[in-house]
């Protein structure tokens, strides 16, 4: 796992040039961005997008990002990839999330990633459970059940700080093997790696759309998300 190198500004990484919804920078990967986040959802996310507000207080890129609001027991927004979101994600590409509980502990909440998902019971689940700083890899089986690959406790994350929530889906052009997934999280300030696991399963290798789900306590431990994209 490797961070983007991008020039700070002000302790957070500047907003490099943008062109058709892809930032340009010589520091390191082509960037694209699935969303920013910056105090508003994309048009392209469908759901409860009503639950959530701007957070100018905590944020990694841009100058805001959006947390779930107190008056929700849960959140969630998709988009299937025949939607509108800029950018989706599918093998062969690296996603990258920046989530912040307020509580990591009793009472905190849940929050899972959802990627290869086109509708009920598919896709695959990266989830943090803050309540039990805990991280976990699931499969939808497509009949209503899953496939837990992994479930692992004590990760070390921290109240109030950022993780960085990678998903590497392998297409075994770049190493690795064809259809790996590989989903890390690592603390934001210093990198270091909480929890990483690698599957490989070909599944929903066809699919490439997203739910974003918070649940758990929701309404006493808000969640901030940050700066979804792709490498």
């Amino acid at each position: 796992m490797s961070l983007i190198p991008l020039p700070l500004n002000g302790g957070f990484p500047a907003r490099p040039a943008v062109e058709n919804g892809v930032l340009q920078t010589s520091l390191g990967p082509t960037v694209t961005i699935i969303d920013s986040f910056d105090g508003t959802l994309n048009a392209g996310w469908t759901d409860e997008t009503t639950e959530f507000a701007s957070d100018t207080s905590n944020f990694v890129e841009g100058g805001a990002a959006v947390v779930t609001d107190t008056n929700a027991s849960t959140a969630n927004i998709e988009s299937t990839s025949s939607g509108s979101l800029p950018a989706y994600f599918s093998k062969g590409q690296v996603l990258r999330q920046y989530v912040r509980p307020s509580t990591v502990g009793s009472g905190g909440s849940r929050y899972s990633l959802w990627f290869g998902w086109e509708g009920s019971n598919t896709g695959y689940t990266a989830q943090l459970q803050f309540d039990n700083d805990r991280a976990r890899v699931i499969r939808e089986d497509g009949d209503g059940t899953a496939s837990e690959f992994a479930d692992t406790s004590g990760i070390g994350m921290t109240s109030g700080d950022f993780v960085e929530l990678e998903v590497d889906w392998r297409d075994g052009t770049n190493g690795g093997t064809d259809n790996d997934i590989v989903v890390t999280v690592s603390d934001y300030a210093s990198a270091s790696v909480l929890f990483t696991h690698t599957e490989n399963d070909e599944t929903w290798a066809g699919n490439a759309g997203f739910r974003l789900y918070f649940f758990g306590g929701v309404s006493s431990a808000p969640t901030t998300i940050d700066y979804m994209h792709t490498t």
